[in-house]
């Protein structure tokens, strides 16, 4: 996309100036750059891969200029990208990472001589994605979408230097890495150098809006029916999203002026489907994890006013639909683990949830709202997934820091009738009706019903979980006691 920004720029400075001559030469130069060989060296110096495309299209004099690419693919490099082979001489690609049927960008190029890039409109239809995590962490499109070893720098080749022959033998070359130690001549001991750390996040990168050189305008962007696989050694799991359709327009930022220009919309909808293997009491299994249809709505400043920096903040409304299906395959006493909440809850109250099963089929949709802070989610909404035994309620003002790995979350658990009536059978077995109206008085959702109030707080890989609402105060006051 930068690549054509300044190539689009570049015509329409030509057209400007050279009147009908430069009109003649535009065309003679377009015909050499923009082309189906220019498009696949293009993409193949920018990144790891081979490229391929059937056919593309450019008309420079419509209005808005039309570039249309027909059968797009990416797949991982191979000698004939390395050696830049002329595509009637290349074997035709047999399996893609990465590829669209189709894509369509307009542009308004008269914009462009007021340093406005106007895209009109971007259509990405039926595009596709393959990933596969290895054991060793490898990552087959982060691969792909890096830059070409190729053509990486001089300075990043290994150094070659002489290795201190061995009594009776010749001397001999070893490829170090970049930074690396120099092999000790003669029988000097070696140490090997300190590995060097990874850049910690607050320090890496980050996207200025005053990278992009001018002000963007896009009236409609649109993936369509797009799909993503991922098969992940390490976490032993799999991922595909299929039918996914995004849609982004309204865009309007402009690096000068980000107090009035800086918005966007944004509509995604999608199919997701989750599985791996888990520990199931004393058994690990193969299950499916998540299999969830979603909508989202969201209207996003996508530019922190303040700071310039890429930090997306907004409204965003969520939807889930009816008999999407998260969980079920495990136990909230499983997912509790050692945490004592439940355990002291049947101990002190005769209340035992701990054999519920934890999620289930969504028996109605879920609808929700939250507020997006660059990283920061926070629900402005109750958000209420009713599942077969019970209803799970995530309390308005309950949040989540993924960039921070906290969070903290006021959740209820609502039993069914059916479970309802079986929890306080177990109460009044063990402490009577008078134990049964105390129970009540402690776990109700304040309107008789029997509740659970929860409290899911602290590190989001490792989620404290404890008892809520006048349960949660009391067991306090009871430690108090107990001091």
């Amino acid at each position: 996309m930068k690549k054509l920004k300044w190539i689009v720029l570049g015509l329409s400075v030509l057209l400007l100036v050279g009147g009908v001559g430069g009109g003649l030469a535009l065309k003679s130069w377009l015909g050499t750059v923009l082309t189906r060989e220019s498009l696949i060296r293009q993409l193949e110096t920018q990144w790891n891969c081979r490229a391929d495309a059937t056919s593309l299209t450019v008309s420079l004099w419509s209005s808005p200029a039309r570039v249309e690419i027909t059968n797009l693919n990416l797949a991982p490099r191979d000698a004939e990208a390395d050696a830049e082979t002329p595509l009637a001489a290349r074997k035709p690609l047999t399996s893609a990472l990465a590829g669209a049927d189709h894509v369509v960008l307009e542009v308004d190029l008269a914009d462009l001589v007021h340093r406005r890039l106007h895209v009109k409109r971007l259509t990405l239809t039926s595009v596709r994605a393959r990933n596969e995590i290895s054991e060793d962490g490898g990552n087959l499109l982060a691969k792909l979408f890096s830059k070409p070893l190729s053509l990486a720098p001089a300075s990043a080749a290994p150094k070659v230097v002489a290795a201190a022959p061995v009594s009776g033998e010749k001397a001999t070359s070893v490829p170090t890495e970049p930074g690396a130690a120099t092999p000790p001549a003669g029988n000097a001991p070696f140490t090997p150098p300190e590995p060097q750390q990874p850049l910690p996040k607050k320090h890496r990168p980050v996207f200025q809006a005053s990278a992009l050189g001018m002000s963007v305008v896009i009236d409609e962007a649109r993936l369509e029916q797009a799909s993503y696989h991922e098969n992940n050694r390490i976490a032993h799991s799999r991922t595909d999203v299929s039918d996914l359709n995004l849609a982004i327009s309204q865009v309007d930022v402009d690096p000068g002026d980000l107090e009035r220009h800086n918005q966007c919309k944004i509509d995604l909808s999608a199919h997701l489907q989750t599985s791996g293997r888990t520990r199931i009491g004393a058994d690990t299994q193969n299950v499916k994890t998540s299999d969830f249809t979603f909508e989202t709505h969201s209207n996003i400043h996508p530019i922190d006013a303040t700071t310039g920096e890429l930090s997306p903040s907004g409204t965003l409304d969520l939807l889930l639909k009816k008999g999407s299906v998260f969980g079920g395959f495990t136990t909230i006493g499983e997912l509790a683990g050692n945490d004592k909440g439940l355990a002291n809850a049947k101990k002190n109250f005769g209340i035992d949830v701990s054999n519920i099963k934890a999620g289930g089929d969504l028996q109605e949709d879920m609808r929700t709202a939250v507020k997006i802070n660059g990283p920061r989610i926070e629900f402005t909404q109750d958000a209420r997934l009713l599942f077969p035994e019970y209803a799970g309620i995530v309390r308005a003002g309950s949040w989540l820091n993924g960039g921070e790995d906290l969070h903290e979350m006021q959740l209820q658990l609502v039993p069914s009738d059916a479970l309802s009536k079986s929890l306080q059978d177990g109460v009044k077995e063990k402490f009577g009706d008078g134990g049964m109206k105390i129970a009540l008085g402690i776990f109700n959702d304040g309107q008789g019903r029997l509740a659970f109030d929860l409290i899911s707080s602290g590190r989001l890989s490792k989620a404290k979980v404890e008892l809520g609402g006048q349960a949660g105060a009391l067991q306090n006051l009871f430690k108090g006691f107990l001091k």
